[in-house]
Formats: C-alpha cells, sequence, structure tokens
C-alpha cells in the first residue's frame, strides 16, 4: 500500500512539474510575478504548491546533513519553522539580488525558482 502511495505522489509530482513548466507566457519573471501574487494574497497556487516542495526538499538535505554530521546548507535561527510563505518571500527576494542570472533559465522556470529557494535559504540563513 505504502508503494502505490509512493507511486501515485510521484505521478502527481510530475504532472504538477509538467503543468507548471508548459503554461502558456511561462517567462521567468512571469512565474515569479505569480508566485508572488499567489503569496501576497494568501492563495495556495500551483507555484506556492511547488515552492513548497522545493523548501521542503532542501529541508529534508539540510537535516540529513546535519545528522550526519556534514556542514549544513543553511542554518535557521531556533524555533522558526519555514512555511511555503517564507520559502516563496526568500525566492522572490533572491531572485530580485540577481534577475539576469535568473533569467536565463527561460527554458525551466521552474528550475528558477528551485535554485532561488536553496542560493537564498544558504545566503539569508548561513551557518556560522
Amino acid at each position: 500500500m505504502k508503494k502505490r502511495i509512493g507511486v501515485a505522489v510521484a505521478v502527481a509530482g510530475v504532472a504538477l512539474m509538467s503543468t507548471l513548466t508548459h503554461a502558456q507566457d511561462n517567462s521567468v519573471a512571469k512565474v515569479f510575478a505569480e508566485l508572488e501574487k499567489q503569496r501576497s494574497s494568501g492563495q495556495i497556487g500551483g507555484w506556492m504548491t511547488y515552492v513548497s516542495g522545493v523548501g521542503t526538499g532542501v529541508s529534508w538535505a539540510n537535516t540529513t546533513l546535519d545528522a550526519k554530521k556534514r556542514e549544513r546548507l543553511y542554518c535557521p535561527p531556533p524555533k522558526v519553522a519555514l512555511n511555503a510563505s517564507n520559502y516563496a518571500e526568500i525566492a522572490r527576494q533572491e531572485y530580485d539580488s540577481d534577475k539576469k542570472y535568473y533569467e536565463q533559465l527561460v527554458e525551466f522556470p521552474a528550475d528558477a525558482i528551485a535554485y532561488a529557494v536553496l542560493n537564498g535559504l544558504m545566503k539569508q540563513l548561513p551557518c556560522n
């Protein structure tokens, strides 16, 4: 049963990614604008769901690195729970800081969001 659920989740994820990355007029700038619109309105749309998944995945990677006594990717402040809205804001700030870099990923706007979440977390929440 667990295997079937895992397969169903994977198929749903691929379908969502396919929908998001092949939407009409999916320029990187428009994708970030839509993400910000969803974030600021509290809407849980496709891009907010995606950014939440990216943030959660990076968090899992961070936890795994910590458990293996390896350097973490980022270090959130104690007792701060990151969520989709935080990840979207971090991604937007990172995108705004280096639009030229992120807009090179025109064929893969979902990758631009993922990189912006990761890079933003590493820059804004460094481990000292």
